[in-house]
């Protein structure tokens, strides 16, 4: 099995939203929005330590963003914070929080739905409402 550490929004009106899109993006998704801030870990990570630092920081949105490739076509909200900065450890991957919103096989719903969200100025601040170490079975 593979971990992660996970952020999770704070509730509110703004954080709603974003879980509505990606379940309107994606009827199946079971998980709220959230940002993988490490891993993957072969073992449970404790994140005590993380949560007393991170949780009631704020998270800015910073846009749109997507990873097109031939099997991946994935939109994103670009996120920023120097809060999280220090403690992002993905190991294949430089720095660069997002929320995914669409992850699928359909790059032409992605397409259309990446130039809906490029219209719009999403720039915006988010709080972090939890901090948690997750199992992942795929």
């Amino acid at each position: 099995m593979r971990h992660f550490t996970l952020i999770y929004l704070e509730k509110d009106d703004l954080s709603e939203c974003i879980d509505a899109v990606v379940l309107l993006a994606d009827p199946t998704q079971k998980n709220q929005a959230h940002v993988t801030l490490q891993g993957p870990f072969d073992r449970f990570v404790d994140v005590s330590e993380i949560k007393s630092k991170i949780v009631g920081t704020y998270m800015s949105i910073l846009g749109a963003g997507c990873f097109f490739s031939e099997n991946q076509s994935t939109v994103y909200l670009r996120c920023g914070s120097e809060y999280i900065k220090k403690y992002w450890k993905k190991s294949n991957y430089p720095f660069n929080p997002h929320i995914t919103i669409y992850d699928g096989r359909s790059r032409e719903f992605a397409t259309k739905l990446l130039s809906i969200l490029s219209k719009h100025r999403l720039y915006f601040e988010l709080y972090i409402g939890d901090c948690i170490s997750r199992k992942s079975v795929s």
